[in-house]
């Protein structure tokens, strides 16, 4: 029974410090720039004029709210130490640390000899699970922080509910249109969410972010994958050579990559050892 008592006591200890990281500090209200300003009035004439859908409106008038708010916070976050990202980071991280740490003391150096021997198990959130639902949360009170659905997708990949984080992406993506990385991750995990197939959802996503970054590593892969996947293997390997001779010699996905990529040609039997450039060092 001792369990049952020490876990949310550790939980409500976590809460009491990461919560407060996790909250958005208050701030007076930003100011619009006349500029951006304008744009959204331009936003409503061109809906008004039948130039856009009102999908496309309300996407527009999203991203150019995300935009205000980034200039009128400017000054405000250069004054602080960590971003508000970085913030987030470290409270999921001290969080898990206090509880991971709190419950292995116990163990440790505790008596739970001393608790009743039969107990009726009773699952418990704790650890990550507990992080998560503590971002969830934060999500619920600000569904338009891109910043924290991204966090909550990594957290998502990180415990394996891909289909979670693949949603969690996709909304940050439709907030921040203009950053590749969102679809790029969105793409990532739905490949993950259909054990390593790539989804004509994922292809989607993928090809939205090399619309937006045509360097984007990750889904020149996958795409790359996808058509070695649908029988263009001549293709794949193609792009996949392509993707490692224009890579710096420092990326930290290069070595395997490079491996995986030799390992397929060579179970093909193809020689590409004259069509990559040579390992750095």
């Amino acid at each position: 029974m001792i369990w049952l008592v020490l876990i949310p006591m550790l939980l409500v200890a976590a809460a009491g410090v990461v919560l407060p990281l996790l909250r958005p500090p208050d701030a007076e209200a930003p100011r619009p720039r006349p500029t951006l300003g304008r744009r959204l009035d331009q936003i409503e004439r061109q809906h008004g004029a039948g130039e856009l859908s009102d999908a496309e409106t309300d996407a527009l008038k999203l991203e150019t709210q995300r935009r205000l708010l980034a200039e009128a916070r400017k000054g405000e976050e250069a004054a602080r130490p960590l971003s508000a990202r970085g913030l987030k980071i470290v409270a999921v991280a001290l969080g898990v640390t206090m509880i991971a740490g709190g419950a292995g003391l116990y163990a440790l150096l505790g008596r739970p000899d001393l608790a009743a021997t039969e107990t009726v198990a009773t699952p418990a959130r704790s650890g990550p699970e507990a992080m998560i639902a503590a971002l969830e949360a934060q999500v619920r009170e600000t569904p338009d922080d891109v910043g924290l659905l991204a966090l909550l997708g990594e957290s998502y990949s990180g415990m394996g509910r891909h289909a979670e984080a693949a949603e969690a992406f996709g909304r940050a993506s439709l907030l921040a249109p203009d950053n590749a990385a969102l679809p790029s991750a969105r793409g990532e995990a739905l490949v993950q969410a259909a054990g390593g197939r790539v989804t004509d959802a994922a292809e989607i996503a993928f090809r939205a972010a090399v619309a937006l970054n045509p360097e984007d590593a990750r889904a020149r892969y996958f795409l790359a994958l996808r058509k070695d996947q649908t029988g263009d293997r001549d293709g794949a390997m193609d792009d996949w050579i392509a993707l490692l001779n224009s890579a710096p010699p420092d990326a930290p996905w290069l070595p395997q990559v490079r491996g995986f990529v030799e390992q397929v040609a060579a179970e093909r039997g193809i020689d590409i050892s004259d069509r990559l450039n040579a390992p750095a060092g």
